[in-house]
């Protein structure tokens, strides 16, 4: 017999939340939806007063977004799934541990697989450590502008604070300010997905190399290949296809 989910569905659209809530209470007996909310005042007002296991959340609505909620809440301790009618915030809501993004309409099967996401997302968050999240939950609950170096240690660093990471086979090594120097358990593909987008100043120039654009300190062509240096002296090829973007950022930043 499946676990009850006591559910909160937030979403500025009365018929959208409806549909929702009907797809649940016809094939998936074990959400029970305890509140819908049209905006985000009260749905922060029923996830502190009714505790839910799950949270059904739009993104965009009136006052603010789903982001904006979540960052109003300190413990994180449901499991996510974003329902949207728009698809590029689907990485940004991956990053906040989202168990899955689905995009309206949604369909009984996208919705089964949603569902049994979010009850391994919420078996994860209630078997986490004591005084200690997972690494997901931990991620998201701290500064959105750090990096997870060790969560037992509780080690972090600023995003501004990494000058560049550098590939290690399924580890990634992060060249920090003040000579630091960390070796983490993710691959370069994770942290690409973390730092390499619109929201942050870094870019993989190649396969090997995350940098922190603010840490370019200078720039030469050696041969047929273009270097730069950071700002800790180290020097790194830049690839022949990143070779233009760097070049327009440096001459951007004069």
């Amino acid at each position: 017999m499946s676990v009850i989910l006591n559910t909160v569905i937030v979403d500025d659209e009365e018929s959208g939340a409806n549909v929702l809530r009907l797809l649940c209470a016809s094939y998936f007996p074990q959400i029970h939806v305890q509140k819908v909310c049209l905006d985000i005042q009260s749905a922060e007002e029923a996830i502190r007063s009714l505790k839910p296991d799950l949270v059904f959340l739009d993104i965009q609505m009136p006052g603010g977004t789903g982001f904006d909620l979540l960052e109003k809440i300190d413990n994180i301790d449901f499991a996510i799934i974003f329902v949207t009618a728009y698809d590029h915030y689907a990485l940004r809501a991956l990053k906040r541990s989202a168990a899955d993004y689905l995009l309206k309409p949604v369909s009984k099967n996208d919705l089964a697989l949603a569902i049994q996401k979010g009850e391994q997302m919420l078996k994860l968050i209630r078997s986490a450590l004591p005084g200690m999240q997972n690494d997901l939950l931990l991620q998201r609950k701290i500064n959105t502008e750090t990096l997870i170096i060790n969560k037992y240690k509780k080690e972090f660093i600023d995003f501004k604070d990494i000058i560049c990471v550098e590939a290690d086979s399924n580890y990634s090594i992060v060249h920090g300010t003040q000579n630091r120097k960390f070796v983490i358990s993710k691959t370069l593909k994770e942290i690409d997905e973390l730092l390499c987008d619109e929201l942050h100043d870094f870019l993989r120039i190649h396969k090997s190399f995350i940098i922190n654009t603010h840490q370019i300190i200078s720039q030469k062509n050696v041969n047929e290949s273009f270097r730069i240096t950071l700002s800790n002296h180290m020097t790194v090829e830049v690839s022949k296809r990143k070779k233009t973007e760097i070049r327009y950022i440096l001459s951007s930043a004069r």
